[in-house]
């Protein structure tokens, strides 16, 4: 089962990551994406979980997007790199899937391809 789930700090995702074999972790290449995956890891790490990788996300020309990539990169394993693209912004923003919008098909496509890498052998 592959959950799609808002940056959110809720049950649903505290119950999602309980009952999983795996997270993989989508994170916008920006201080406060980086400064959300401490409490995503703490989670993973007391529910017993264990992180498959990590997509750095929205990964724009500035220099802050670089260096938190780079640091992504150097610390976990990453899968693949989504660009910065308005399609997904403007998916989000409606609170809309990625996958629900055809706008952002690349972008998902990109994901897809990380989770099945991610997956490959666990199937």
């Amino acid at each position: 089962v592959l959950a799609d789930l808002p940056p959110s700090w809720g049950a649903i995702l505290a119950g999602t990551v309980l009952a999983s074999d795996g997270v993989l972790a989508v994170v916008e290449c920006r201080a406060l994406g980086l400064a959300g995956l401490s409490p995503l890891l703490d989670l993973i790490e007391r529910a017993g979980g264990r992180l498959l990788g990590v997509v750095p996300s929205r990964r724009g020309r500035t220099r802050l997007a670089r260096e938190v990539e780079e640091h992504l990169r150097e610390r976990f394993p990453c899968l693949t790199t989504i660009r910065e693209a308005a399609a997904v912004a403007e998916a989000v923003a409606d609170g809309r899937t990625v996958a629900a919008d055809h706008a952002a098909a690349q972008d998902f496509d990109d994901l897809a391809a990380a989770v099945r890498r991610a997956l490959k052998g666990r199937l």
